[in-house]
């Protein structure tokens, strides 16, 4: 391609067929993921009503249980996406750096 490069990203990305594409969905996926925790966390009883129903405890429980929930799912998603670059990697007879990778179920 002959069109300037406009970061050294960009043309680390061209040398890689598809993984600007794969790293950009995995971006907007990890995005999708934080407001879909935003619009539920709306959801959440607010501290406010809480603490005039006397349910402190059971709010923040419930909120603890939901971030971990979000973490998790976070946690998740990161790793599929490490696999799902380690993959393309391996398919483009790159050597992916520090742990070989283990073979998908």
């Amino acid at each position: 391609s002959d069109h300037p490069a406009s970061t050294m990203s960009d043309s680390e990305e061209e040398s890689r067929p598809g993984r600007g594409k794969l790293v950009q969905r995995q971006k907007r996926e990890l995005k999708e993921l934080h407001e879909q925790q935003k619009a539920e966390a709306r959801k959440l009883t607010s501290f406010a009503k809480a603490k005039r129903e006397n349910e402190k405890i059971k709010v923040r429980a419930e909120k603890r249980e939901f971030e971990d929930k979000y973490r998790l799912l976070e946690e998740e998603l990161m790793k599929k996406h490490q696999a799902e670059l380690a993959e393309l990697d391996k398919a483009l007879g790159l050597e992916t750096n520090g742990e070989p990778s283990a073979p998908a179920e």
